[in-house]
C-alpha cells in the first residue's frame, strides 16, 4: 500500500491518494480531500509559533521589568553610600578647625576670672561643645550606614534621656 499527498494549487485542494494492489492484479486508488485538516494543522502550527514568540517576548519584557527595581535599588544604595561617605568626610573636615577653634575659648577662660567676659567665653565654649556633639552624631550615623559601627542594644532609664534632653534645651536657651 502506498500513500502520498498531492496539492492542487489552483483550488487549494489537498488530496490523500492511496493505492493498493488487488490480489488478482490491478490497483485500487482512493482519493480523499484532506485540505481542511491540512489547513487546520498549518494554522495550529502558525498559532504555536506565534504563541512561542509572544511568550519569548513577554519573558524578555518581564525580565527587563524585574531587573529595573533591582537596578534602581542598587543605584539608590550607591547614592546613599556616597552621601554617607560625603557626610563622614565633611564631618571630619569640619571637626579639625572646630577643635582648633575650641582652644581659643579655653585659653581665654584661663585669662579671665569670673565675670562678664568669662561668662561670654564660657558660652562660646559650650556652643562649640554642642556643635561638636551634633557633628559627632552625624559621623556616628554615617558609620552606622556604612556598617563600620554596630548599634549596641541596651536597657536604660528613660528619665536619664529626658533629663539630659531638658539640659540640652536649657543649654540651647543661652545660644
Amino acid at each position: 500500500m502506498d500513500t502520498f499527498q498531492e496539492r492542487i494549487a489552483s483550488t487549494q485542494t489537498v488530496l490523500k491518494v492511496r493505492t493498493s494492489p488487488m490480489p488478482g492484479g490491478g490497483i485500487v486508488t482512493t482519493y480523499t480531500d484532506i485540505a481542511e485538516r491540512v489547513h487546520a494543522e498549518q494554522a495550529l502550527a502558525r498559532a504555536n509559533e506565534n504563541l512561542e514568540k509572544r511568550i519569548r517576548e513577554r519573558t524578555e519584557e518581564l525580565t527587563h521589568v524585574n531587573d529595573e527595581p533591582v537596578r534602581a535599588k542598587k543605584e539608590a544604595n550607591e547614592a546613599n553610600l556616597g552621601k554617607t561617605r560625603f557626610l563622614a568626610a565633611a564631618g571630619h573636615d569640619i571637626l579639625k578647625p572646630l577643635n582648633a577653634g575650641r582652644l581659643y575659648p579655653s585659653t581665654l577662660m584661663e585669662r579671665f576670672e569670673a565675670g562678664r567676659d568669662y561668662d561670654l567665653v564660657h558660652n562660646v565654649e559650650r556652643s562649640l561643645d554642642s556643635v561638636e556633639e551634633i557633628i559627632g552624631t552625624v559621623l556616628d550615623i554615617s558609620r552606622l550606614d556604612t556598617g563600620r559601627m554596630q548599634p549596641e542594644i541596651s536597657s536604660f532609664r528613660l528619665d536619664s534621656i529626658l533629663s539630659s534632653s531638658s539640659r540640652w534645651h536649657a543649654k540651647r536657651s543661652w545660644i
